[in-house]
């Protein structure tokens, strides 16, 4: 986006002043970024999907250590005991389907913000149906965290150039790399803080221009700019 060749200070402060009577190029420059936390759950072991009504308890058990199962499952106060399945999908819904020739036992919830499954538990039977909030008694564990959310970007005039206002989102301190179309500048962004880059002079295009900012924590923005 910018360069070192040669323009006059005078001259960029001209065109600098322009842009900003424009109102071209002082606009926050929204992020590309994944939202935070868990991009990925997985069971944690020997699981209970545990339903209670009326002081009867029905448990629901399996073992897995992966986001997908397929195995032995028992519930013994309906004495089902048959091969099963669950799986836990990018947006922490879970689904369980059992079945041997007297029950069948299907499980839905998802992922709550503790960690737990939260869903309703279907059991039929020959002799009756029913529904039953369920819940795990243990918690899942993250097989894959998500990409930390990348810095915004705002752009203001400057004499002679341009200030480049970043402001940290993921909460961790690192090493970045702020890169347009040829223009690089390496700077350490505090997490939750932001830092101001100078950039004398700022030689305009008049176009857009691709930004990327990449930083050693994992966190990326990749937006554009006009200039």
């Amino acid at each position: 986006m910018l360069t070192a060749n040669s323009l006059t200070l005078g001259a960029a402060v001209v065109v600098a002043a322009g842009l900003t009577g424009a109102g071209l190029s002082i606009a926050p420059i929204p992020a590309q970024a994944a939202p935070g936390g868990c991009q990925q759950f997985a069971f944690n072991g020997f699981t209970t999907i545990r339903a209670t009504q009326d002081g009867q308890v029905t448990d629901i058990n399996f073992t897995s250590n992966d986001p997908t199962f397929n195995g032995p499952v028992s519930a013994p106060s309906t004495g089902l005991s048959a091969p099963g399945s669950a799986a836990i999908d990018g947006g922490g819904h879970v689904e369980l389907n059992v079945a041997d020739a007297q029950s069948l036992i299907n499980f839905a919830g998802d992922v709550g913000p503790d960690n737990k499954i939260h869903g309703t538990l279907h059991l039929q039977k020959a002799d009756f149906v029913r529904d039953l909030p369920a819940n795990s008694q243990g918690t899942v564990k993250c097989a894959k965290q998500a990409p930390k959310e990348g810095p915004t970007v705002e752009y203001s005039p400057i004499l002679g150039g341009l200030n480049v206002h970043v402001t940290d989102r993921s909460g961790t301190t690192s090493q970045c790399t702020y890169n347009s179309d040829g223009f690089t500048r390496t700077f350490r962004l505090d997490a939750n803080s932001s830092t101001d880059l100078k950039i004398v002079p700022a030689i305009p295009k008049f176009a857009n221009w691709n930004v990327k900012i990449t930083c050693d924590n994992g966190a990326v923005t990749e937006t554009t700019q006009f200039f």
